[in-house]
């Protein structure tokens, strides 16, 4: 009889071992693609409060170097490299300093969501989701250039951003890259279309700067 106990004991305690090890990578999946859209919005949200901070001071003018000729029309437009390095620089620091003091789980995730059914979506246990830098902050400015109305171009600038995380659950974790464009200024050039200068400025190695 104690035979046949220890023998039903065993076999029950493996197929717990057994069910949640299948469990586990059902639910693992699931949870981490909820986790990572989680970690989406929370960077995406980060990089545009970074943003926001480091141009309201700003005088968007300030950006760009602007050459007439004798008849007052624009032949050139460029970018003051010092100007857009420091935003460039302010941003990059700022997001990287929001991301390294994040100590605490940023989301809980719902063991519910596993079922994939809105009646169960709150059943517990909550899986803590952990958000880590990883690597460095690569941005740099995107411009683009388009026709006006009538013999007027319009030029957008955008901050491109991309930061590269690791979403962690309990069991499981993934690298994410999270890429973010952001207009900060829109400039009207009235008259003919200048020629638009190429270069590459950068403050550091990290931070690359292509003009189109």
């Amino acid at each position: 009889m104690k035979k046949i106990k220890f023998m039903i004991i065993g076999i029950i305690i493996i197929l717990v071992f057994f069910i949640i090890y299948r469990l586990n990578n059902i639910a693992n999946p699931i949870l981490l693609v909820q986790a990572k859209e989680t970690a989406y919005n929370y960077i995406t949200k980060t990089v545009n409060t970074s943003v926001s901070k480091s141009i309201k001071n700003l005088d968007i003018n300030s950006l760009f170097i602007i050459s007439y000729d004798k008849n007052g029309e624009i032949i050139s437009i460029d970018f003051d490299s010092i100007i857009v390095n420091r935003l460039l620089t302010d941003v990059a620091l700022d997001i990287e300093n929001n991301m390294s003091s994040i100590d605490e789980p940023i989301y809980d995730v719902p063991f519910g969501v596993v079922f994939k059914n809105s009646f169960l979506i709150d059943l517990g246990p909550n899986i803590p989701v952990k958000l880590k830098l990883v690597g460095s902050i690569v941005n740099n400015i995107d411009t683009k250039i388009t026709n006006y109305g009538i013999n007027n171009a319009l030029l957008e600038v955008y901050i491109n951003i991309k930061v590269n995380v690791r979403v962690a659950l309990p069991f499981i974790s993934d690298n994410i890259a999270v890429e973010t464009l952001i207009p900060i200024a829109i400039k009207l050039i009235r008259g003919n279309v200048p020629e638009y200068y190429a270069g590459t400025m950068s403050s550091n190695p990290l931070l690359s700067i292509p003009i189109e």
